[in-house]
């Protein structure tokens, strides 16, 4: 089959369901504004959010059908990473995140998939110094070298006697 796309997988860069063909393609690679209100009660905006890359296709599959569709779905549940190449653009990390297929007598031989794709985007923890006057106390400003923490009692911390415990009748009957 002739597609005007290809999907890769992301580890190997083999192309993956060779029996299907992407015959459309919508893909929605957007930002989206902030917005506030200010005393005056205008709007005014300062920055931007990019949204993950959200594609969704028509997929034909023909040959192979059973097969063709058990792979797809094996890397549907699998949340394998795939990259999307079509002729303007390539889309790294790409999850498949559904796959509702239509069935019908008009095609005997194969099923339409709608695939959607859904940029995955991993986000990796910063440790390090944090610059002086983000803490109140500096010896807060690492997140490196934390060490082994112990809880406190919030009343021993304070230098106050323990609070009782309970309400006052439970003091009656005990």
């Amino acid at each position: 089959m002739i597609s005007v796309v290809s999907i890769l997988d992301s580890d190997n860069y083999q192309v993956l369901f060779n029996d299907a063909s992407l015959m459309k393609l919508d893909i929605l690679d957007e930002i989206k504004v902030t917005q506030f209100q200010v005393e005056d009660g205008t709007t005014r905006s300062d920055h931007t959010v990019s949204l993950p890359i959200v594609i969704n296709g028509a997929m034909l599959i023909n040959e192979n059908a059973r097969v063709a569709f058990t792979n797809l779905r094996q890397a549907y549940l699998d949340n394998r990473l795939l990259i999307i190449q079509t002729r303007v653009n390539s889309y790294p990390s790409m999850l498949i995140t559904g796959i509702p297929h239509t069935e019908t007598i008009d095609n005997l031989l194969g099923v339409t998939v709608n695939i959607r794709f859904e940029e995955w985007r991993t986000v990796a923890p910063v440790y390090g110094e944090l610059p002086l006057g983000t803490t109140r106390n500096p010896a807060q400003s690492s997140t490196v070298n934390r060490g082994q923490q112990q809880t406190t009692n919030a009343d021993a911390e304070a230098g106050a006697e323990p609070r009782r415990k309970g309400s006052i009748l439970s003091g009656v009957f005990n």
